[in-house]
């Protein structure tokens, strides 16, 4: 896996290939990464800010040879992720999509971070038992967000504990 220093030396000598306005020469202008937030087989995300307004963003590199679904925004295959992420753009419940990059090894997808946040498994964890109120809230929330998707014509499909991400606060 990649390292937040070889990330670094990837954009360098990638810098100058662009595709579609979304290349990697503004990545750097725009963004700072700050260490990694996680890996799997879905790629590894980095957390990072964005630069002009300290905006916490996360950071996923997916390997090119990776992508199963592939999909199209505006005229460019893209991984479906993409796509799907831009199809959500104003749902609530989702992660906002704020820009990609496409480089020979694959993209990286830029996108809001919740901060502070914690996911649901580590939630349930530390509290051992979730109040009955609480456990319906979450859950509420859960199902809006997945209606409201559907109603995109966005379905999931790997919805885990993990992947639910709210404030504590």
């Amino acid at each position: 896996m990649i390292s937040v220093h070889l990330f670094d030396n990837l954009i360098e000598i990638y810098e100058a290939k662009l595709s579609s306005g979304h290349g990697l020469s503004n990545f750097k202008k725009h963004y700072k990464l700050k260490g990694e937030l996680g890996r799997g087989g879905f790629g590894i995300v980095y957390r990072g800010i964005r630069i002009h307004d300290d905006l916490p963003i996360a950071v996923k590199f997916i390997n090119r040879n990776q992508v199963r679904d592939w999909g199209k925004l505006e005229d460019e295959r893209l991984p479906m992720e993409i796509c799907m992420l831009s199809q959500c753009e104003n749902i609530s419940g989702v992660i906002k999509l704020l820009d990609w990059y496409s480089m020979p090894e694959g993209f990286l997808i830029v996108m809001t971070r919740p901060y502070p946040c914690v996911d649901l498994f580590d939630f349930i964890k530390s509290h051992k038992k979730l109040d009955e109120d609480l456990a319906r809230f979450l859950f509420r929330q859960i199902a809006l967000t997945i209606h409201d998707c559907n109603q995109q014509k966005v379905l999931h499909r790997d919805l885990k504990c993990i992947d639910q991400l709210f404030s504590p606060i």
